[in-house]
């Protein structure tokens, strides 16, 4: 069964904030559109295999559902919830 995705206020600004850097301040509006694609791509990656992510192992997180997932130079971060439909969270993007 495939998840669904929902960002996180966090992830949404954390996104922002990048395609901001790469498109304005690099002013490279390719790597913006290379890095959205990419990032679509690892949501559906996800999305057909939420349990392949890295379960993140830090003292400073006390949960151990938190996984991460490389894309490019990025990592996401996100939580599989249990609803009534397979979702995940991704809680942010860096």
């Amino acid at each position: 069964m495939e998840y669904e995705f929902e960002l996180t206020a966090k992830a949404n600004n954390d996104i922002e904030g990048i395609l901001y850097y790469l498109s304005k301040e690099l002013m490279t509006p390719k790597s913006a559109t290379h890095f959205m694609d990419a990032l679509m791509k690892g949501f559906n990656r996800i999305c057909t295999f939420p349990e392949s992510g890295e379960v993140l192992d830090n003292i400073f997180v006390p949960t151990d559902m938190i996984r991460r997932v490389l894309v490019g130079r990025y990592v996401i971060y996100y939580l599989i919830m249990k609803k009534t439909k397979e979702n995940f969270d991704i809680e942010g993007i860096s």
